[in-house]
């Protein structure tokens, strides 16, 4: 679909955009000279306008894309619906105008008489009852401000439980809640086969604190993005060295108006602040400070954290639209964390503590020209983390840049092209000292020491292809291959994903395509070797759509299989040539409910099974948690009001019991002997939580946002595994950090007076 069309206007602005793309890559030098040679023509007949508004429901609707189908000049609706587009002089006939915006019904017109262009034409959208069929992708949800929206921003913030943007993505489907952490395991997945991306560009981690026990505070503030797209597979060739999902993150645009803001809650304090600046300039800025030591202080601490986890995060973004369509964005984001926590071992009690620091800066730019739309990016990405417990210690750095050049072409109305190419360069230092037992973790245990330090290329190449050879069957059919220095091979992976509107409210969708994700570069030391052939998976996806928009329900069913999948056994070594498979189903349902309430259910199942790194044998992989069942029920006030309730249920992790043990009197240690792989299963997982907000506009241009919430408030017991005592002889279970928590906090908004 043509997204939008240049508008030609003459003056600084044009040129300004000019000298910008001169200095582009030649891709993108050719697409402007394809934009400059549909420019206004030269003769002596000047160009005519066509000028008109846009309007749905008789209120002006801002946004539409409005094109000339010859030519393809054209404009986006303002604010206000009007428009103004180019016609070509030459043109002496008929004129087809045609209107397009996602969840309206395409618009096409015909000017019979050009000799006497009318003052003006009203185009009038009509809404459309159900999703368009390219919005309808196997495995994909999306979250923003558009009408197909699963989560919106604002949604995120008050998902009872969440308020982060890994944890309200846990309540769609196709994630199981293995664990109370932000890690998200998709669809018989590790969370390492999830990858998280801002405007494009791959980001190392997105979570504020790690423990044994899994993230317990949150990720990335979903306001510092202006719309979030979840793929649980499905995804397009766009997307390399990923195997199971992607979490895209778009950058927030120009601030809409100059405001600062402060925030104060039982975890942390922060500060904010953004200007809209003239000549198409913006820029924003936080900074922010947690601490849970008094959220432990007021609500009791079923674990001992010292330190309680801490940290600091910054963000900082800006943005020039230069022109229309065109736009430069810079966004830089920076966490650090700390923390410590008391583990149970067989042996030894000990703390483990955890450091980490992250970032990511990215630069892009993204504007269209005539029939073409071209992307460049250029990002860097670090993670620094050190870990340790008695003689375990590790640490890591990691820096990736990546520079990537996409354009899509439209070519009609009903067919796109996209081609792109990004480059990468990873460096990966790793040390490590790891006890040569996994059982003995005792001070002056035999030790086993690793170090690793090396850099390597990724180029990955792709094309795909969106058209629509009916009016309700969409087809999107691509390729993509990769070629990484940690690889042992090139890989090649085509995708292809369909969508038939068949008739009223039901949409059909189906995919299937190919993966690759490279090995940690860790593995590679533990495996003694320079490379390791790439983790391959092929999915399979088959759905239906029931509704759309406030009420709808869907269901997909869908079939994984991997090779090539390497991972660690207990006493820390590395072993390849692993297999692996999976397959469930995935319920998501939204609609409108009693006394004006919104209801939300999401249903994920899956059967996932791995080689066993340990035995070698077939077994259940150690995220398999078959069902994973989330309520939401949710209801706004015009006071401002909002609450939320979400209830979650999820069956128990896999995890190998201990069947006895030896004593080995040279080491003074008890050998445990271990049963059948992952044959047993933890407890049921079961949480509700509760979610309270309130908004109010003060005067002065001030806004307050006042909220509170009770994790947990029945205050179950989940256990997050198990321990043994010495000898093995009790099996001691280890719960989960959250208890039942009360939280507050507050939001102050100060606006520019207008």
């Amino acid at each position: 679909m043509i997204e939008s069309a240049v508008q030609r206007r003459a003056g600084t602005r044009h040129v300004a955009c000019a000298g910008l793309w001169t200095s582009a890559a030649i891709l993108l030098t050719c697409a402007l000279g394809v934009a400059r040679a549909q420019g206004s023509p030269s003769g002596a007949v000047a160009a005519r306008r066509l000028r008109g508004v846009t309007i749905a429901s008789g209120k002006p609707l801002a946004g539409v894309n409005v094109f000339d189908v010859a030519t393809l000049n054209g404009a986006l609706s303002s604010e206000t619906g009007s428009f103004v587009i180019v016609l070509d002089a030459r043109e002496t006939g008929r004129v087809r105008v045609a209107a397009r915006k996602v969840g309206y019904k395409p618009l096409d017109t015909t000017l019979t008489s050009l000799t006497t262009l009318p003052d003006s034409i009203v185009l009038t959208l009509e809404q459309v009852r159900v999703l368009a069929p390219q919005h309808i992708q196997a495995g994909r949800f999306t979250a923003g401000v558009e009408r197909t929206a699963a989560l919106s921003p604002i949604e995120v913030m008050t998902t009872p439980g969440g308020g982060d943007v890994n944890s309200a993505v846990k309540t769609l489907p196709a994630v199981q809640n293995a664990d109370e952490g932000t890690g998200l395991y998709v669809r018989g997945g590790d969370y390492t086969e999830t990858k998280t991306f801002i405007d494009g560009a791959p980001m190392f981690t997105a979570y504020q604190f790690a423990a044994p026990t899994g993230s317990v505070a949150g990720t990335i503030n979903p306001f510092l993005t202006d719309g979030i797209v979840f793929s649980a597979g499905g995804f397009g060739a766009r997307w390399g060295d990923a195997l199971s999902g992607i979490v895209d993150l778009q950058p927030q645009g120009r601030p809409q108006s100059t405001s600062v803001s402060v925030n104060a809650t039982l975890l942390s304090v922060g500060a904010g602040a953004s200007a809209r600046l003239d000549h198409g300039f913006g820029a924003s800025a936080t900074i922010g400070f947690n601490d849970l030591s008094t959220l432990f202080a007021v609500n009791g601490n079923p674990r001992d954290y010292e330190p309680a986890p801490h940290g600091n995060t910054e963000s900082a973004q800006a943005v020039w639209e230069f022109s229309q369509s065109g736009r430069v964005t810079v966004f830089g984001l920076r966490q650090q964390t700390a923390m410590g926590i008391a583990v149970q071992d067989p042996a030894f009690a000990s703390t483990y503590r955890s450091t980490r620091r992250s970032d990511i800066v990215v630069a892009s730019l993204h504007d269209t020209l005539g029939r073409w739309r071209p992307v460049l990016s250029l990002s860097t990405s670090g993670l620094t983390r050190g870990d340790s417990d008695v003689i375990y210690r590790t640490t890591s750095v990691l820096r990736m840049w990546q520079a990537r050049a996409e354009t899509e072409f439209a070519w009609s109305p009903r067919a796109t092209m996209t081609a792109g190419v990004d480059l990468e360069r990873l460096g990966a230092a790793y040390d490590a000292i790891t006890p040569s037992a996994g059982y003995d973790p005792l001070p002056g245990a035999a030790t086993t020491t690793r170090s690793f330090n090396r850099g390597a290329g990724r180029n990955g190449e792709y094309a795909q292809l969106d058209v629509w050879p009916l009016a309700p069957v969409n087809v999107v059919i691509g390729a993509r291959s990769d070629r990484s220095g940690f690889a042992t091979d090139r890989t090649v992976d085509p995708r292809i994903s369909t969508a038939w509107h068949v008739s009223g409210p039901l949409t059909i969708t189906g995919s299937v395509g190919r993966y690759h994700q490279v090995a940690d570069p860790a593995f590679l030391d533990e495996a003694r070797t320079s490379a390791l052939p790439a983790i391959g998976a092929v999915m399979a996806i088959g759905g239906a759509q029931l509704g759309d928009g406030d009420q709808f329900a869907r269901l997909e069913l869908w079939r994984k299989r991997y090779d090539d999948l390497v991972a660690l056994t207990r006493n820390f070594e590395a072993v390849r040539g692993l297999a692996g498979r999976a397959s469930g189903f995935d319920l998501f349902a939204r609609s409108p409910g009693p006394l004006r309430t919104r209801l939300r259910l999401t249903w994920s199942a899956a059967w996932a099974r791995r080689t066993d790194p340990n035995t070698l044998v077939d077994a259940p992989a150690p995220f398999d948690v078959t069902h994973s069942i989330t309520a939401v029920i949710e209801r706004d006030w015009a006071n401002g009001w909002h609450v939320g309730v979400a209830q979650r249920l999820a069956t128990g992790r896999p995890f190998t019991d201990v069947a006895g043990a030896t004593f080995d009197s040279t080491m003074q240690v008890f050998v445990p002997r271990y049963g059948v792989p992952n044959a047993e299963r933890l407890p049921a997982y079961h949480r509700a939580d509760i979610a309270v907000s309130h908004a109010s506009a003060l005067s002065g241009g001030r806004f307050l946002v006042i909220f509170g919430a009770v994790q947990n408030p029945l205050n179950n017991v989940n256990v997050y595994s198990y321990t043994w005592t010495s000898d093995y002889g009790t099996r001691l279970p280890v719960r989960s950090p959250i208890n039942r928590t009360f939280f507050i906090g507050a939001n102050l908004v100060q606006g520019k007076p207008q």
